[in-house]
């Protein structure tokens, strides 16, 4: 009976077993979706290759190709890693809707200073696949526009909002003041300005308290 020769298991440096399908240590995952999404930012994704991100990284091709099966998922990890170490939310009370755009905007201001906010602008600027696209704003969305989107709606069932109003369009003019920012003033959204806007757009937007009307003033001759 012939016996098969055993399968090599990869090691680290020091010779130890690792896990397959991982890459050898959290510092090259780290340099190479850190590569992705600085590539992203510069060329847009289309012209984001596995291989110059592994040049990029120092990570062999070999090593991309057997940790992200594709160019789609490796950028949506790198686009998800990035949000979630950039981004933490501030607070904000579903009592005061101003407080709640205010965390909205500053969280955009937040992106637009990173690789990520130019890199998401690339993805939303330029065209490509459909479900590409989808893909890679999905941690965007999760992040920044859906948490939002759900705490300005319970604003507007407590009647702290205008019932005529969209609250998605609220989140996306803060959104919208990130990407003009960065694809024409080539500059970031900064946070006195996140501030200003969310103050600006409570203004108009806010359910303002029933005045009685006042008395009728008694006529004179």
């Amino acid at each position: 009976m012939v016996s098969l020769p055993l399968e090599v298991q990869p090691t680290d440096s020091e010779g130890d077993v690792r896990p397959r399908g991982r890459p050898r240590s959290m510092e090259l995952r780290r340099r190479v979706l850190g590569a992705a999404v600085a590539l992203c930012a510069e060329v847009g994704p289309i012209r984001s290759t596995l291989e110059e991100i592994a040049s990029r990284s120092g990570a062999s091709r070999a090593s991309i190709y057997r940790n992200w099966p594709d160019r789609t998922t490796l950028l949506e990890e790198a686009l998800k890693d990035s949000f979630n170490q950039l981004v933490a939310r501030p607070p904000y009370s579903e009592d005061d809707p101003q407080s709640v755009l205010t965390s909205c905007y500053l969280v955009v201001s937040a992106i637009t200073s990173h690789d990520v906010g130019r890199a998401m602008m690339r993805i939303v600027m330029e065209p490509t696949d459909p479900e590409i696209a989808d893909r890679l704003t999905r941690p965007f969305y999760q992040l920044l526009h859906s948490p939002y989107v759900a705490a300005l709606e319970r604003c507007q069932t407590k009647g702290l909002l205008r019932a005529d109003l969209s609250v998605e369009t609220l989140c996306w003019i803060g959104i919208s003041q990130g990407l003009f920012h960065v694809a024409v003033l080539h500059s970031s959204f900064s946070s006195e300005s996140a501030v200003e806007l969310a103050e600006t757009v409570a203004l108009g937007v806010k359910c303002r308290p029933r005045r009685d009307e006042d008395p009728a003033e008694p006529m004179t001759s």
